[in-house]
């Protein structure tokens, strides 16, 4: 097993939110169940709550739309997010500890 063959069975887990993804840009490998796909621009990937299921990019950057269900996740953006401080993407930083 590959390094990122790991990292996606560490985050295939069933979640208490539905998610749907339509690609504009990029591909991603998505693991629903015991089924695994890509989607690529155009694509729609539905993922329903209470089954396992992960992505990874495959071809980045990717840019999508999101939609989760029930709603709620735009809470936990709200509470972790920050306004822009500018136009455009914000410079790469690593990860930040929360303890």
């Amino acid at each position: 097993m590959d390094r990122a063959d790991r990292l996606r069975a560490a985050a295939a887990r069933a979640r208490p939110r539905g998610r749907g993804f339509y690609l504009l840009d990029g591909q991603i490998t998505v693991e629903c169940g015991d089924r695994r796909w890509q989607a690529g621009p155009g694509d729609f990937a539905f993922l329903p709550r209470g089954v396992p299921h992960a992505f990874i990019v495959t071809d980045g950057p990717v840019r999508g739309l999101q939609i989760a269900a029930p709603a709620g996740f735009e809470r936990f953006v709200r509470e972790l997010g920050r306004p822009a401080e500018r136009p455009g993407l914000p410079d790469p930083s690593g990860p930040t500890s929360s303890c």
